[in-house]
């Protein structure tokens, strides 16, 4: 029991040797999309404006997911619809 304790012991105390430093990413800036409105239906319109944009990473083992929740404001009267 003694020699299994002390191998495990070991076993632990050298890991972090081996162990890779961990690299916080750098992540770009994004700039808010391109909406596209036909010129017939320019007249007096505003831009939509980026209201919001919040990210959450969860990371559960070797698998990642990702949400991305982007908020826009359209401060015309009409709908606008962008890709």
């Amino acid at each position: 029991m003694n020699r299994f304790f002390i191998a495990a012991m070991m076993a632990l105390l050298t890991m972090p040797m081996f162990a890779q430093d961990v690299i916080e990413p750098d992540f770009p800036v994004i700039e808010p999309p391109t909406i596209f409105v036909p010129p017939s239906r320019t007249k007096d319109l505003k831009p939509v404006e980026l209201t919001s944009y919040e990210t959450s990473v969860r990371v559960t083992g070797f698998v990642c997911q990702t949400e991305i929740t982007i908020t826009f404001y359209n401060p015309n009267r009409i709908q606008l619809a962008g890709e």
